[in-house]
């Protein structure tokens, strides 16, 4: 539409005239020209910032992984210390019953070994039970929690357990 506009007006005109209509259109596509070379160069520099702050974002991001990858290594850690703290205290207990089971079986058998060959009737076997539980009660007091607490402790030295316990059977059959 401008083009057809300008032919029609250029038409009548003279050489100084589209001499001066040619240097005004030349001075317009300079400035479309330095406005397009503005715009390119802003594009770039526009691309260049973004890259630079995704940039950054990932190696924050990155940095954020590595300090988590750290942190999970740390607890994993911590969760087998705990675990196999644990398993260790739970084995010490496991031997501790072991050994008193033990002790109170080889209580029982020298009873048995003491007392005449007899039948077992469930009333042996009711006095057998009252025997452990007096053999029993010297060596905690009464009180179960007391002997644990003090072995957590280290105040209780397992080698005396089976002296304790003689000298519970002795005075009980004395």
């Amino acid at each position: 539409m401008r083009r057809t506009c300008m032919e029609k007006s250029e038409a009548d005109m003279d050489a100084d005239m589209l001499r001066s209509v040619l240097r005004e259109e030349r001075i317009r596509m300079s400035r479309f020209a330095a406005e397009l070379a503005r715009l390119k160069s802003l594009a770039a520099t526009s691309q260049l910032e973004s890259e630079v702050v995704e940039e950054g974002r990932i190696n924050s991001l990155m940095r954020r992984v590595e300090g988590l990858q750290l942190e999970k290594g740390q607890i994993v850690l911590e969760i087998e210390r705990e675990e196999e703290k644990l398993t260790n205290g739970l084995e010490r207990k496991l031997a501790k019953i072991r050994g008193e089971k033990a002790l109170l079986e080889q209580q029982i058998d020298r009873e048995q070994s003491n007392r005449p060959a007899a039948a077992c009737s469930t009333k042996d076997q009711n006095a057998k039970d009252e025997s452990l539980e007096q053999l029993w009660k010297p060596l905690t007091n009464g009180d179960d929690v007391c002997v644990e607490e003090c072995e957590d402790e280290g105040e209780v030295d397992d080698s005396i357990l089976p002296d304790l316990a003689a000298e519970a059977a002795a005075e009980h059959y004395k």
